[in-house]
């Protein structure tokens, strides 16, 4: 299901109309204007992929997201409020144009998560609790403001896929990878 919320709403929140989501697997919401989505999960058992791209900054809560395998984020300002320790599944995350200058800490709890976005930010390192990520296989970290890979990521020995382009990264610490796959 697409949402397109083209008129000005401060507040959207999906419990309100809850009925009409209740089945609901697949979220999107499109957004052109700066607002605050609310979505409890718990009524939306069926969720398992929401995606928003908001052109504006916009605010999220959600709540009791256990089920919820694919959050891609763009453009949501709140990140670091955002409580994920019940994204308990989640496998994709993207979190991109969301002007994070350092990496929510929720986001290193998701011991499921195998590909991670975070392209179009402020970045310049990720924290050594990265290694957590045991399951991470892909990471795009493109157009941010690293100076050097992240020495954390040759601890993950499952990451295949690197993409950093766009950043200041010199060459002198890519030996550390030379494992991962060209894909």
């Amino acid at each position: 299901m697409l949402l397109k919320l083209s008129k000005k709403h401060d507040l959207f929140e999906a419990s309100k109309n809850i009925d009409n989501y209740l089945s609901v697997e697949n979220l999107e919401f499109s957004l052109k204007h700066s607002c605050h989505i609310i979505i409890d999960c718990a009524k939306l058992s069926s969720l398992r992929k929401l995606y928003i791209y908001a052109q504006a900054q916009c605010k999220l809560t959600l709540s009791n997201a256990q089920e919820l395998e694919i959050l891609k984020l763009k453009g949501v300002c709140n990140l670091q409020e955002l409580a994920g320790s019940h994204l308990k599944n989640l496998k994709i995350l993207q979190l991109a144009n969301c002007n994070l200058t350092i990496l929510p800490n929720w986001c290193v709890e998701q011991s499921k998560l195998e590909s991670l976005e975070l392209q179009n930010n402020q970045l310049t390192t990720l924290p050594n609790e990265f290694e957590w990520l045991k399951e991470l296989r892909r990471l795009n970290i493109d157009n941010n403001k690293f100076e050097q890979v992240p020495r954390v990521l040759a601890t993950i020995e499952k990451l295949h896929h690197l993409s950093c382009d766009n950043n200041e990264i010199t060459d002198e610490n890519l030996y550390e990878f030379r494992r991962l796959k060209n894909s």
